[in-house]
């Protein structure tokens, strides 16, 4: 059983409703800078910390007016027993990622997020902006926290809707990651410019002025000494007041970003007008055109890896699934065992569990409210009837969310049948624990607890290191944490190594943005393919020191990473490659 949660709830009231609504642990979603928010049949409770800081009736009011799907706008005034505002409701959305998840090209890939797919969102958060300016509104703060993506990638929604700027009523907030630092002042074509700086991170997974700059103006290349201690977006500024972008000669990209070539011609053109010339526009209409780049084929010029080629498959490769006897790859052209062609479609094919002793696959495809079972050897459908709120796999195992509870799904083999059942391996609280690959993370009213998933069993350690520190992306595998988000609208990400007591230590790394490939081997030895394109080796034991840099063309493409009998693999383009290391 896992540790219980605070009793410290709130209550409050709707503007002339008598009724008292108690809000407490089970309604707990999260806690941000400016408030907590709660949720109770689909509605969510967002309680100001400061309560003078509650937008005035009138605002909400007006933001009520900006009725389209896709804009969680304020409804209700919520006060206390005194009557004073204490925060308002909206819509909740309860089956979504935070924008800024998919900048990462890993996680895109996890997940399969085609180009069309992305285009798509692109497209509906292009007419989102445009409507608001129509009515007569201003985001401004227009960062990629601030908006969601459904996890079916279909459509998003604009949030923290309070903030927006309204004529009388100033914006609230702007994180500096965004801000136009060439305008005074806050109008469309600021909007605009902070989301080019959201979607080109969408296309690339690079913010655009980020890089390596080798010009001469080291006031470019580093820190001041007249930076603050606490700035370290410095030279970053500095950067987008001088229009020193991606697009500049002396900016080198790094190897894990998409090349600004592959962007479709028109965007490219208005990034670039944007970013290096200073000129303020609405983005293109469309997306025809579009640059295509087949996959590079693999190389074997001198290296650090010495690699033996598995599979030469069809299309790029989305996903890549391991165990002692099988692997299963799949690509944007269907899916693979062992190189042989399945009849089962990539998107039918999220995560993967291998049965104890046969080591059989069976593909999970969790897009319906109960996940579809496969075994993969004979295309038998297993029957299965938990609702899943999320599911998640690592480690060859899979792991599904139901309302508070978290189950593993277990496999029995009986002859030559398989059955599939949900066993129950941790308590959580419903709203606030989410399920990444191989661990949970939740915030019980502030204090942050981390359940490591392995087999069937959930270590819950409570992990302060984590308390307002809102997570974006995490992957736990044999004892090593990866926690990817942002505390105070500055990114990071950092590294726990946890021993068997429950102790850990940790490796800090600002600036980064989301969880990169990584691995962590039976021996001990964990892998991560480092945002400059390198493959860097560490113990994976807590106090353990050493590392080892890996350097090789092929990492450029930023394969993914699987373990295959203690091997290493590579999934890169349309091949699976085994490598080791020299």
């Amino acid at each position: 059983m896992n540790a219980s949660a605070p009793r410290a709830g709130v209550r409050v009231f709707r503007l002339g409703d008598p009724r008292p609504i108690d809000l407490g642990p089970r309604q707990f979603v999260a806690e941000g800078g400016e408030g907590k928010v709660f949720t109770r049949r689909g509605v969510a409770f967002k309680i100001h910390h400061d309560r003078a800081r509650v937008p005035p009736l009138d605002k909400l009011h007006r933001l009520a007016a900006f009725d389209d799907a896709r804009i969680l706008r304020p409804v209700d005034l919520l006060v206390d027993a005194q009557g004073r505002p204490a925060g308002f409701t909206s819509r909740f959305e309860a089956d979504a990622w935070p924008l800024g998840r998919l900048f990462p090209p890993a996680f895109r890939q996890r997940e399969g997020v085609t180009d069309a797919m992305l285009r798509h969102l692109i497209a509906r958060l292009r007419d989102g902006v445009a409507l608001v300016h129509a009515r007569g509104g201003l985001i401004v703060d227009l960062n990629e926290l601030n908006f969601l993506v459904l996890k079916d990638f279909s459509d998003v929604r604009f949030i923290d809707v309070d903030a927006w700027q309204l004529p009388g009523y100033p914006a609230t907030a702007l994180m500096d990651s965004v801000r136009d630092w060439t305008r005074a002042d806050f109008s469309p074509e600021t909007d605009w410019f902070s989301f080019a700086i959201v979607t080109f991170q969408l296309f690339t997974g690079l913010h655009p002025f980020k890089g390596r700059y080798e010009g001469p103006d080291a006031a470019l290349r580093g820190r001041l000494p007249t930076d603050a201690a606490d700035d370290p977006f410095a030279v970053t500024r500095r950067r987008m007041q001088a229009g020193v972008s991606v697009f500049h000669p002396d900016v080198r990209v790094p190897a894990a970003a998409a090349p600004v070539d592959t962007l479709p011609p028109a965007w490219r053109a208005w990034y670039a007008d944007l970013f290096a010339a200073g000129h303020r526009r609405p983005p293109p209409s469309s997306f025809d055109a579009a640059v295509v780049v087949a996959p590079a084929p693999v190389a074997l010029p001198p290296g650090g890896l010495e690699v033996t080629r598995l599979d030469r498959l069809e299309g790029r490769l989305l996903r890549l699934f391991t165990d002692a006897l099988y692997r299963v790859a799949v690509t944007e052209a269907g899916v693979f065992l062992d190189g042989r062609r399945l009849q089962v479609e990539p998107a039918a094919v999220q995560v993967v569990a291998f049965s104890p002793r046969a080591r059989r696959p069976v593909a999970v495809d969790a897009r319906g409210p109960i996940p579809v079972l496969t075994d993969l050897t004979t295309g038998a459908t297993l029957p299965f009837g938990l609702a899943a709120d999320a599911v998640a796999g690592q480690d060859g195992q899979v792991w599904l969310k139901a309302g508070d509870q978290v189950h593993r799904l277990a496999l029995t083999e009986a002859g030559d049948r398989l059955f599939a059942s949900a066993q129950p391996v941790a308590q959580v609280l419903p709203h606030a624990a989410r399920l990444f690959p191989g661990v949970v993370i939740q915030s019980l009213l502030g204090a942050t607890y981390v359940s490591l998933l392995a087999d069937d069993q959930a270590r819950q350690i409570r992990v302060p290191d984590l308390d307002g520190f809102t997570v974006l992306d995490a992957r736990h595998s044999r004892g090593v944490l990866i926690v990817a988000g942002h505390r105070g609208g500055r990114y990071a990400r950092m590294v726990f190594r946890f021993a068997a007591d429950d102790t850990w230590d940790r490796r800090d790394e600002d600036g980064a943005v989301g969880v990169p490939p990584c691995l962590v081997l039976p021996s001990g030895v964990c892998l991560v393919l480092g945002d400059d394109g390198r493959l860097v080796l560490r113990p994976a034991r807590p106090g353990a020191s050493g590392e080892r840099c890996v350097d090789d063309p092929r990492l450029a493409g930023m394969p993914l990473l699987a373990e295959q009998g203690g091997a290493v693999l590579l999934g890169l383009g349309a091949e699976v490659l085994r490598a080791r290391v020299r």
